[in-house]
C-alpha cells in the first residue's frame, strides 16, 4: 500500500483544510494521513471534521521542542495529546489515533510491538 503522509501540517491546517479538502480527496481517504501536529483543539477539531477519524495519527513535537506556553490554557503548544485528549471522542476512538492507525501505517512497527508483546 502506498501511504501519502502529510508531516508535521502545524497552523496552516485550517486555511489550506478549507481549500484543498475535497470529495475527491475523499475518494483516496485510504492512502492519505494526517498528524496531529496543529497545535490547538480547534485546529485538531477541524481536521477530524473535514479528515475523518480514520486518516488521522498522533503526532506530535518532543516535548520542550515549542517552548512556548499557551496562555489561555496554561499548557506547551506543542503537547498535541493533551489537545486530543480534550476533544469528546470514545475509548476507542481515541485509542485509534493514538496508537490503532499508526500500526495500521507501519505495519513493520506493529509486527515489532506484537513480538514484544505489546
Amino acid at each position: 500500500m502506498e501511504v501519502v503522509r502529510y508531516p508535521n501540517t502545524g497552523d496552516v491546517i485550517a486555511v489550506w483544510l478549507k481549500c484543498l479538502i475535497s470529495k475527491a480527496l475523499r475518494t483516496y481517504n485510504d492512502k492519505r494521513f494526517f498528524d496531529t501536529c496543529v497545535y490547538y483543539k480547534p485546529g485538531i477539531e477541524l481536521l477530524l471534521e473535514v479528515i475523518g477519524l480514520v486518516n488521522v495519527l498522533l503526532g506530535s513535537e518532543m516535548l520542550g521542542a515549542v517552548k512556548g506556553i499557551d496562555l489561555n490554557t496554561g499548557g506547551y503548544f506543542d503537547d498535541t495529546k493533551r489537545c486530543v485528549d480534550e476533544i469528546t471522542l470514545t475509548k476507542e476512538e481515541r485509542s485509534k489515533i493514538f496508537e490503532g492507525y499508526t500500526r495500521r501505517v507501519f505495519p513493520r512497527l506493529d509486527s515489532r510491538l506484537k513480538s514484544l508483546g505489546m
